[in-house]
């Protein structure tokens, strides 16, 4: 059973649209669609937006699925200059760029017994990166930044480049990473840069949400 989170429906449908046999249950406002992903068994949520509604689903979805994966889905905005609209950031590790406790003297982003950083699941990082190269995706395995905060300037996405040396940044997947960390789920997350120094949100939005959905309905076919 593969788990595959979204925020937002833009994100899931297209994935959604492939399954067969689907059933929808609603469980504490999010949406959870489970059936046969290309001959396999799969649920596809639509949590919303920011890392306490993605934690609350992707504990949901260990709990009442039992996956044998969880993957985070969908779009980010770039962090680097060689990062464009629609390429693909598939996480080697993932960091929360909000949380801060250094009073306690701890680095910034680190989370006590966890770190600063969680390692994705090298097997469906390589799954992924295999499904991008087929689809003649352009993409990196780089580190990606979860915050509560939409990052629209280019001071704040220098300063999180910075601080976390991310490559993209975004408001779920550090969420679902710790979630699967510490019920012991493989996970990885995948994200289209849908805005960065060159474009806009709402203009690439949709298509990179497309792209993602792509990928993941590439990977379910292998």
């Amino acid at each position: 059973m593969t788990g595959i989170i979204c925020a937002m429906e833009k994100e899931a449908r297209n994935i959604i649209a492939n399954m067969a046999g689907a059933r929808t249950d609603v469980i504490a406002g999010a949406k959870y669609v489970s059936g046969d992903l290309y001959g396999k068994e799969a649920v596809v949520a639509v949590c919303g937006i920011g890392k306490v509604a993605a934690a609350i689903c992707a504990q949901t979805i260990i709990m009442k699925y039992s996956p044998d994966e969880i993957i985070n889905v969908g779009i980010a905005g770039g962090l680097t200059p060689d990062l464009k609209v629609f390429d693909v950031v598939v996480s080697r590790d993932l960091v929360q760029h909000d949380f801060n406790i250094a009073v306690f003297g701890l680095p910034a982003g680190a989370i006590p017994g966890i770190g600063v950083s969680i390692k994705a699941t090298d097997r469906i990082v390589g799954k992924l990166t295999a499904a991008l190269e087929a689809e003649g995706v352009t993409h990196r395995v780089g580190r990606i930044a979860s915050g509560d905060q939409f990052i629209d300037s280019e001071e704040a996405r220098r300063a999180i480049a910075d601080k976390f040396g991310a490559d993209a940044c975004e408001m779920e997947g550090a969420a679902v990473a710790q979630a699967c960390l510490m019920n012991g789920v493989e996970f990885a997350v995948l994200r289209t840069i849908s805005d960065s120094g060159e474009g806009e949100y709402d203009k690439f939005a949709e298509l990179a949400a497309d792209r993602s959905a792509k990928v993941i309905c590439r990977y379910m076919k292998e």
